[in-house]
C-alpha cells in the first residue's frame, strides 16, 4: 500500500531463459501526493498585480543534520516557474500540471528541494505564476478568454527529519 507523501524508488533488472541477470537499469521513483486534510491551513494567495510571490524563511543551523528531505508542494492556478534561493528548483520550467480544467481538479508538484536549502541561514521561495489552460478559449487557435480571475497559488514545504518525523516550514 502506498502511502501520503513518500517517495518510492525502483531499478529493473531481469533473468534470460538461461537464467542469466542483466545489470540494473537506472533508478528512477515518484512521489505520493499529500493527504488533502495536510492542505487545510494552507492559505490561496495570490492576485497580485505582478504574479510574482516571495517567501523569506529560517532553518536553524541544528536542523541541517536532522533533515532527511525537504520537499516542496506547489498548487499554482497556471504555469508557474519555482526557484529555491533564487535558483531553479528543479529542471521543469512551467509546473503545477496546469493543462487542467481547474474548475474540477488542482494539480501540484512535488519537488525535492533538499540539497536546495541552507540550514542557518534565510532561504527564500520565488514562484513566478502565469495564466495556463484556464484562458484559453480554443488551444488549436489560442485564442483567449478573456479571464481577469486573478492567478493564485499555494505551497507547503514538508521537512522529513532523520527519526521519520515531519514538519511544515
Amino acid at each position: 500500500v502506498l502511502r501520503w507523501g513518500r517517495s518510492y524508488q525502483w531499478q529493473v533488472s531481469w533473468r534470460d531463459a538461461n537464467g542469466t541477470a542483466s545489470s540494473s537499469s537506472a533508478s528512477a521513483g515518484f512521489r505520493t501526493p499529500i493527504a488533502s486534510e495536510d492542505w487545510h491551513g494552507v492559505d490561496w494567495i495570490g492576485g497580485n498585480l505582478t504574479n510574482l510571490f516571495r517567501k523569506d524563511f529560517m532553518l536553524p543551523s541544528k536542523s541541517a543534520a536532522l533533515i532527511s528531505a525537504a520537499t516542496l508542494y506547489v498548487c499554482g492556478l497556471g504555469w508557474s516557474t519555482v526557484f529555491i534561493n533564487g535558483k531553479p528548483a528543479w529542471n521543469a520550467v512551467l509546473t503545477t500540471a496546469a493543462w487542467r480544467n481547474n474548475e474540477r481538479q488542482n494539480s501540484f508538484s512535488s519537488i525535492d528541494v533538499t540539497e536546495k536549502l541552507t540550514a542557518g541561514a534565510k532561504n527564500t521561495l520565488g514562484v513566478v505564476l502565469g495564466n495556463g489552460w484556464r484562458v484559453l478559449k480554443r488551444l488549436d487557435k489560442c485564442e483567449s478568454n478573456e479571464d481577469t480571475t486573478p492567478r493564485v497559488l499555494r505551497a507547503q514545504l514538508v521537512l522529513t527529519f532523520t527519526n521519520g518525523s515531519t514538519a511544515v516550514a
